[in-house]
């Protein structure tokens, strides 16, 4: 650390012999105690910290500006030499709160110190030199499944929606958010002719196709599977049960059955990247509103307005669903520092930076390409996906006729719809500019065509990707994904200043002649 600053460490553990919680507090430095006006008062935390936290934690994946964030690792070293630290592996800490923070000495506890990382602790290793403690951010509660119920296979025919134990016992119940084109439902009643597209309440069905071809709507949505199974259904025709996202035919299929449909609607319709997100966080993933940091949400909502739409089925993660979504507007979901759910919108650093490093400051700096497809050269055209539709082959169509045009038979047949936008003027100074593709679960052209037209103005200028080296303070434990900051140093020509994103921040203990010290490095983007 900085001269004249500590590292407090809180660890929450369960202890069987309580039984129930207790919260284990260390430090670096001498050890310090709580004073008796501070919450909570008159608390110790024990001198163990033997070197500052490891910890690593990015936008994205490593050096990328596109996907999924990857869920940050590191860990917490202590000092067992005395051997008092053996209780440590009586006590339950995997899946365990883990907050550190930063701040002077004899500073008041905790409005005195700025918390860094709040993480989750992974497991206690307990040698007889040190006990290290493994974390990870929260990002790790996005690697179970996305959907747990099940498909029970316990039809009693002709009535039921659960499937038999010979069909789709045992598989996951589908999930529909936004609104999607030209997706499969699931049959799951053979003698009522029942299909499900959601598992849950859903806001529409727009329409249901046999072999391409559409049918009719009753006009009746059914209030209850028992309504649903009760009707008397003329072929051709279908009836819905939004209330469990079903549907029912009035007639066996001739092919494949497709849907137009607008998904889950429990709490209200919402088809914004930035709304879906948060309805699986805060449905899907058990997290509570109040941890969700509520105007990253609102801003990303107001910046990315397009109608976006996931179908989701079988063995899909949380964090594979999310990804999906954020695909529409070049989003990201991680942690704040303090433990929040942040979404965000990768965009070109402008305003007032909240950083501003100079040689005074940064004690290493590189450059580097990014790991994306087009390494981080300047890009003339991006072609952007959106609207798929479920593989289609000619054997799954009628012919052409009155029923199926050949326009809507091509239209069919192709996986997805594009947006171009371009600007061959940047090969004229880049001649391996290349062109980015990128997949989306956007739905409609317009808003394709608008993103598309931001992802180019966002990648067709000269974009750098650096790390920046400088030693961790208070003030700088506050730089969290997102930050802006200015770079103002002789070196790589950024001597007029370069502006960037933080993209990615890795902490890193280590020894110096005065004693340890964190070192921030920082991968900046701009």
């Amino acid at each position: 650390m900085s001269e004249g600053l500590i590292t407090l460490v809180e660890v929450t553990a369960y202890d069987p012999a309580i039984p129930g919680t207790r919260v284990l507090r260390f430090t670096s430095g001498l050890g310090t105690m709580t004073r008796p006006t501070e919450v909570p008062p008159n608390v110790h935390f024990a001198p163990r910290l033997q070197q500052p936290i490891r910890f690593k934690r990015t936008m994205f994946s490593a050096a990328r500006l596109a996907g999924g964030s990857t869920v940050g690792v590191g860990d917490i070293v202590l000092n067992n030499l005395d051997q008092g630290l053996a209780y440590l592996r009586d006590l339950g800490i995997d899946g365990r709160e883990v907050v550190v923070r930063v701040g002077p000495q004899d500073a008041p506890y905790p409005a005195g110190f700025t918390t860094f990382l709040t993480g989750t602790a992974e497991q206690v290793e307990v040698g007889p030199r040190t006990a290290t403690i493994r974390l990870r951010d929260k990002l790790h509660l996005l690697a179970l499944p996305l959907q747990a119920n099940l498909y029970a296979g316990n039809n009693a025919l002709p009535a039921g929606a659960e499937g038999s134990a010979d069909d789709i016992k045992g598989r996951r119940k589908p999930l529909l958010f936004g609104r999607r084109y030209q997706l499969i439902p699931i049959l799951v009643n053979t003698a009522r002719l029942i299909y499900q597209f959601h598992d849950g309440q859903a806001h529409a069905v727009d329409a249901v196709y046999d072999q391409g071809v559409a049918l009719t709507f009753s006009g009746n949505n059914r209030a209850s599977l028992a309504a649903l199974e009760a009707a008397t259904i003329t072929a051709g025709q279908f009836d819905t049960c939004l209330a469990l996202g079903l549907v029912r035919l009035g007639a066996s299929a001739v092919g494949r059955i497709t849907m137009d449909a607008r998904g889950d609607a429990s709490g209200g319709y919402v088809a914004k990247a930035g709304e879906i997100v948060q309805r699986i966080l805060t449905q899907r993933c058990g997290i509570a509103v109040g941890d969700l940091d509520a105007g990253s949400f609102t801003a990303l909502n107001a910046a990315a307005t397009g109608e976006c739409g996931v179908h989701l089925s079988g063995e899909v993660t949380r964090q594979q669903a999310i990804d999906q979504v954020l695909s529409g507007c070049g989003g990201w979901l991680a942690p704040t520092r303090t433990g929040l759910w942040q979404v965000g919108q990768l965009l070109a650093p402008t305003g007032s930076p909240a950083f501003t490093f100079t040689d005074v400051e940064i004690e290493a700096l590189d450059t580097l390409a990014t790991r994306d497809a087009d390494a981080g050269i300047p890009v003339w055209r991006v072609r952007l996906r959106g609207r798929p539709y479920v593989e289609t082959t000619a054997n799954d169509l009628v012919a052409v006729g009155p029923s199926l045009t050949e326009a809507r038979r091509a239209e069919l047949l192709q996986p997805w719809r594009e947006a171009i936008a371009s600007d061959p003027a940047v090969q004229t100074a880049h001649l391996l500019a290349p062109e980015m593709l990128r997949d989306t679960c956007l739905q409609q052209a317009a808003d394709m065509a608008t993103e598309a037209s931001r992802v180019l103005a966002l990648h067709k200028l000269r974009r750098d990707f650096t790390q920046a080296g400088v030693w961790l303070t208070q003030a700088r434990a506050a730089i969290d994904l997102g930050s802006a900051v200015r770079l103002i140093t002789s070196r790589l020509g950024y001597g007029a200043g370069r502006d960037f994103r933080v993209v990615g921040i890795d902490v890193d203990g280590v020894q110096t002649p005065g004693g340890p010290r964190s070192q921030l490095t920082l991968d900046l983007w701009g």
